[in-house]
């Protein structure tokens, strides 16, 4: 169903390799009259956070499980002048619409939403509730990738590493191309099915790139996104926690992106309408595990750390700590790593030593015996990973070869606090692991909103494993999609964003342990909001797979936003 687009257009791509040639695209820009269809204070069902759910130190039945989490254009117009790329928000397409201020739900039919005003009961958090749409104008050829009929979006399968592709299948978390195009189509099916997309139906292509995964190109992946324009998408999804520089070349060619995980907020907030995410964004996530450190760990022992840290470093309880950042060297990721650094020293005895990494599997080993000799050499005792979900397979193998066993405070990012990566990890290490988890609470997968989806597109059976990121991301654009209204755009998209409603809206967990706020809002283009306290138990039994190794979490999984953690510091002392 799905064809590999990239064989379709390889003759382009060479001679944009060879020419260095550039896209000249003038995006579009909607007209006042737009509508956005924001969420409105709708109340969240009330959940039972008791004794029951809580998978504390002393509960002997097992521990939480966590999972990927769900949430959440105009595309720019070819011109043939020789220009360059053009200045975002130029070069209108003025459009028929339903008239009505922002923020403002159709009237008419919701006979079909949930009687807590969500669109559909299939999951907890589908989009908020709009009415059935009954035919009208919907303004047609919005934008670049929309028509009256269909929604152009793109899914970019970078060129995936067999090192990595190894690695992860060891956990069954690695994807093959038609893993990737059946569950594509199923989602497909699903949102086209249940969400409101006014007359128009989603048109889900895989596009599978030469952009490599691991080593680095950014040359050959920004003349890989120039190459995808011309096929003129409405959204690329790409979910991968790297490239900045080529997502900035999409928001060049005015091409909505939803990708590149926890990048620095500056990375969306300065590249309005065209950059959004799933997961939380950099600054918020440093802002996070600053406040945690500061409020339960600062100025005391580590006492969670092995028994002797290192020889040279001392003792569990007996060393006072002193925090080691690892990060990507890469701006996007610096700059969460560093804030986090001004973060604790403000409120520690000791400045934060900060260690980078190329994200270059072929450099893995070399990098990971850098990294570790530097944390040894600073005397760190605990360690903040601010990293893609790889890195830790070798720095924490490097970490035991080398004597060194401080303590590892997850910092929600990266997906490490994902059960199934968790066992990655050198298990020595990483029962000395805890902190923050953006993820929620997973029951079996075969519950997961990606089963559901698989299921609901009548297939047979479960989805891939690792297809639980991809609906992530397909969710948070159909969702997007829905909220800006008929009159499709760049301009629609974000100002449906920009009126999510944080507070009462879609994904509201006060009183649920097992939902994820997902809300954007004023300055805010990613999903993830808030964040659980969670410890590694190799013991303790997995709720997606009902396997040994998992995380465990306190108060009934109780999650925090910014602001609310308190100076309670109850993760179980690790035996060794």
């Amino acid at each position: 169903m799905r064809k590999p687009l990239l064989r379709l257009y390889a003759p382009f791509l060479a001679l944009a390799l060879a020419q260095a040639t550039f896209i000249a695209v003038a995006p579009s820009k909607g007209p006042a009259q737009d509508v956005a269809f924001a969420p409105g204070d709708y109340a969240a069902p009330s959940g039972d956070d008791t004794a029951a759910n809580d998978q504390s130190p002393n509960d002997a039945t097992g521990t939480d499980p966590d999972g990927t989490q769900d949430p959440g254009g105009i595309n720019g117009q070819d011109s043939d002048d020789g220009t360059g790329p053009s200045t975002p928000g130029t070069n209108p397409r003025p459009r028929q619409t339903t008239g009505g201020d922002p923020g403002t739900p159709i009237a008419g039919d919701t006979s079909h939403c949930t009687a807590n005003g969500r669109q559909h009961g299939k999951y907890y958090q589908s989009p908020p509730c709009v009415a059935k749409w009954t035919g009208g104008d919907n303004g047609g050829e919005t934008a670049d990738g929309v028509t009256d009929k269909s929604i152009k979006i793109l899914f970019y399968r970078e060129k995936k590493n067999e090192a990595v592709a190894a690695i992860l299948q060891q956990e069954g978390l690695a994807r093959s191309n038609q893993e990737e195009e059946e569950f594509a189509a199923a989602s497909e099916a699903f949102l086209n099915k249940h969400h409101e997309f006014y007359g128009r139906k989603l048109d889900i292509e895989v596009f599978y790139g030469e952009c490599p995964e691991t080593p680095p190109n950014v040359p050959v992946c920004k003349a890989e996104a120039r190459e995808m324009a011309k096929l003129k998408p409405f959204m690329v999804v790409w979910p991968v926690p790297l490239y900045p520089d080529v997502f900035d070349e999409f928001y060049k060619l005015g091409i909505i992106t939803i990708g590149g995980w926890h990048f620095a907020d500056r990375y969306f907030t300065q590249r309005q309408p065209y950059r959004y995410d799933v997961f939380m964004d950099g600054t918020q996530t440093a802002d996070m595990v600053a406040e945690y450190y500061c409020k339960k760990m600062a100025r005391k022992p580590a006492t969670h750390a092995g028994r002797v840290i290192h020889p040279t470093i001392g003792s569990r309880g007996q060393v006072p700590r002193r925090v080691g950042i690892i990060t990507p060297e890469n701006p996007a990721f610096l700059d969460a790593a560093k804030r986090t650094q001004a973060k604790i020293k403000a409120c520690d005895a000791q400045e934060p030593v900060l260690v980078s990494y190329e994200s270059n599997i072929e450099r893995s080993q070399t990098q990971a015996s850098a990294n570790i000799s530097a944390l040894i050499d600073g005397k760190v005792t605990t360690v903040v990973c601010m990293c893609d979900p790889i890195a830790p397979v070798f720095r924490t193998t490097t970490a035991t070869q080398q004597g060194y066993f401080p303590e590892h405070l997850l910092s929600g990012s990266g997906l490490l606090d994902y059960d199934k990566l968790g066992r990655l990890y050198e298990p020595r290490q990483w029962e000395h692991a805890f902190g923050p988890s953006h993820l929620q609470y997973y029951g079996p997968f075969a519950q997961s909103e990606a089963a559901i989806t698989w299921r609901e597109s009548g297939r047979p059976g479960l989805p891939c494993q690792a297809c639980l990121l991809p609906w992530a991301y397909y969710n948070l654009a159909g969702s997007l999609i829905q909220m800006a209204g008929p009159n499709l755009n760049a301009t629609t998209v974000n100002r449906a964003a920009q009126n999510w409603d944080p507070v009462g809206g879609w994904g509201q967990t006060k009183g649920r342990s097992d939902v994820v706020l997902t809300a954007m809002g004023p300055g805010d283009f990613t999903a993830v909001s808030d964040a659980k306290e969670v410890f590694w138990t190799a013991t303790g039994v997995s709720r997606i797979d009902g396997r040994p190794g998992s995380y465990g979490t306190l108060r009934s999984g109780r999650r925090y936003m910014l602001g609310e953690w308190d100076s309670t510091f109850e993760i179980p002392v690790p035996t060794n």
